[in-house]
This record gives C-alpha cells, structure tokens and sequence, in this order.
C-alpha cells in the first residue's frame, strides 16, 4: 500500500510516527448525500509512469489493514474498474439499496482470484481511504519521480534529483544535530565561527528547498536559523529578507512585509534593509497601498547612490506615482489609493489632504 507525499507533510509524519488524517475528500451516499471526514487516501498501485502526488513515496504492508473495516464503492460512468475502499469502523448501517442494507461483498467483485489468494485485476485502481490514523512502524520511504504536480505543490522533479537533492539535506541536518549536541552537552566549550556556520547550512537546506520548489520548507528552515542563532547578524538579515522574497513570490504579501519589517526596523546600516524597503514598497503596491509604496520608494532614493541595485526603477516608480494627468491636484499614488481616475479631473479622491 502506498501513500505519496511532499517533504512538509512528511516531516510530520516522521515527527508523528504515524499517517495523520491530511487528505481532502468527500462521498457522496444513497440517500443521505454528500459525506466527507478527515482521512488520508492511500492505494494499492505503485506509480510506474511516474508519481504526480509527491516527490516521496511511503510503502506500508497490507497487513497494516488487518481488523479495519472497509465500505467498498465503484466509480461510476465509464471508469467501472476504479474501486474505493472507505474505512468506516462503525459497522451501522447508514442506508439502504433497494431496501437491503449494508451487505458483505465477495472478494472476487473486486479481485482477481490467483493460487494463494487474490490479485489485483488488470488494469484495475485501488484507491484506500483511511479515517483513522495509522502508525508507520514498519515502512519505506524513498524518493521517486515525480515528473508532474497535481497539487501545484512543486514543479516536479525526476527521481534522481530527488534522491541527490534529499541526500545534501539529511547531510546538512546531520550536521547542524552534532552541533547542537556538542553544544548542550558543553556550553562552556567555544567553538570558533560554530554558530555561523551551523546557521549557513540552515541557508543551504533552503535553498535546496527552493529547488524543488517547495517554499514553505524553504522558509521553515530560515525561520529555524533565526530561532536557533538569533545572534549572528548576518545569518538573521539574510533569512528575513529572503524570507520576504519567497513570501513576495507565492503572492503573500502581508508576510512579505512583515518580514522586510524584520529588516527595517532592527539593521538600520545593513545594505539589505536598503533593498528590503523597496522590495516592501513593490508589496504595498500589490495590496493597493500606493502612499506606503511611495514612501517606500522615496526613501529608497534619498539613502542610495544611482550604482545600486534598484535605483533606475525606483526613480521610475517615483516618477510615475507623482505623475498628474489630469492637473486635478492628486498625484497618481493618491488617485489609485483611492480607487479614482487619474484621467479624469472630476473623479478625484476627496479623503486626501492636498
């Protein structure tokens, strides 16, 4: 039996010791209508052609089902050899079918009869749907390819990167765990440039999260730098601010800005605070607060020379937001702050002070 997942679940699976209840779906009964609950969904086929549910495939043994009960359902329409086995524990009748209720099924419905018991049938999809949660005491995990993400989750990625990839990152926490240890087994015991560079590899574990595309992980493994080693300067500033930029990536604005805040506020002489504020002022744009972003910007300007980084564009943002096309008194950023046309003199946001 098998379960596919993405590194984020995974970790809380191997934390847990034990499958927790993450998956979304629903049933829809006789009678009674649509039915969902919490479950994980499982299956019995092994994923040939490819994974396209994760990048990390666990294995359990069949006997791990034995003393669960199980409804068992066909899809309809066309698609009559998928079958789905439901755990439902209760055993209570919940409807009935042509006034006859829950009934046992025999094994060849569903299951090909072989010399020592049954076989899946040719061409047959098993999908299990478990609503308890189920230990992981005798598993395999191992990555796999992964050439297509149903859930968006990643971009998907082949097997052997996966393995290499998977590889750097237990080497990176193997390493970050003997310092930890030596370090509590031995506080009084100085080892030169240790927290640095145990905060380093945190950087390097997310960045090898951001090759498969997985940001959360990514940001996780940034924010366990900050916790771990909140003295070392360099390593915070450089997890804040690229914290803001994944959070700026998957459209998240508000956390963006929280972040680049982190910045802002606490590493005044810090070149990234620099580029912190104008990465922070193209997040208020995104959310329609133009004043903010053009505060932003101008103080971008005003504490930069034209050789750095953002300077052109932030002199053209500037440029465009004090912009008046229609000469009614309100600059661009106060027009479209206020949801007002900047080609219209009559239209004009009243809520500002000129």
């Amino acid at each position: 039996m098998y379960h596919a997942c993405h590194r984020e679940e995974l970790e809380t699976i191997l934390g847990d010791q034990e499958l927790k209840l993450l998956s979304e779906w629903s049933l829809k009964l006789p009678k009674h209508g649509l039915w969902d609950a919490p479950g994980i969904w499982t299956g019995l086929n092994y994923f040939h052609s490819g994974n396209y549910y994760g990048p990390f495939l666990i294995s359990l043994p069949l006997a791990v089902l034995n003393g669960r009960h199980f409804m068992v359902f066909r899809r309809e329409g066309d698609d009559r050899n998928r079958y789905f086995f439901v755990q439902y524990e209760a055993r209570i009748p919940i409807y009935s079918f042509e006034k006859t209720l829950w009934r046992s099924v025999k094994p060849t419905s569903y299951f090909q009869s072989v010399d020592d018991g049954y076989a899946m049938k040719p061409g047959a999809i098993y999908d299990i749907v478990l609503t308890e949660p189920m230990g992981i005491d005798d598993v395999k995990i191992e990555a796999v390819k992964h050439p297509y993400c149903i859930s968006k989750q990643c971009s998907g990625l082949t097997r052997s990167d996966g393995q290499e990839i998977l590889q750097e990152i237990a080497e990176d926490r193997e390493n970050i765990m003997h310092y930890r240890n030596v370090r509590r087994a031995t506080p009084d015991r100085y080892i030169a440039g240790g927290d640095l560079s145990t905060a380093r590899k945190y950087g390097s574990i997310s960045k090898n999260w951001q090759k498969l595309k997985n940001h959360p992980c990514a940001i996780a493994a940034y924010r366990e730098s900050i916790r771990e080693f909140p003295n070392e300067r360099f390593a915070v500033i450089e997890a804040w601010y690229q914290m803001g930029l994944l959070y700026q990536r998957r459209g998240q604005f508000y956390r963006a800005i929280n972040a680049y805040d982190q910045l802002i506020q606490n590493f005044e002489r810090s070149a990234r605070r620099l580029e912190g504020l104008y990465q922070q002022a193209i997040c208020y744009r995104a959310i329609w607060e133009y004043r903010k972003a053009y505060e932003n910007v101008k103080a971008y300007i005003k504490t930069n020379y034209p050789e750095t980084k953002y300077f052109q564009e932030a002199q053209q943002i500037v440029q465009q937001m004090e912009r008046d096309t229609d000469g009614d008194g309100y600059m661009f950023y106060q027009e479209q702050e206020a949801r007002t046309s900047d080609q219209d003199a009559n239209d004009y946001p009243r809520s500002f002070q000129r």
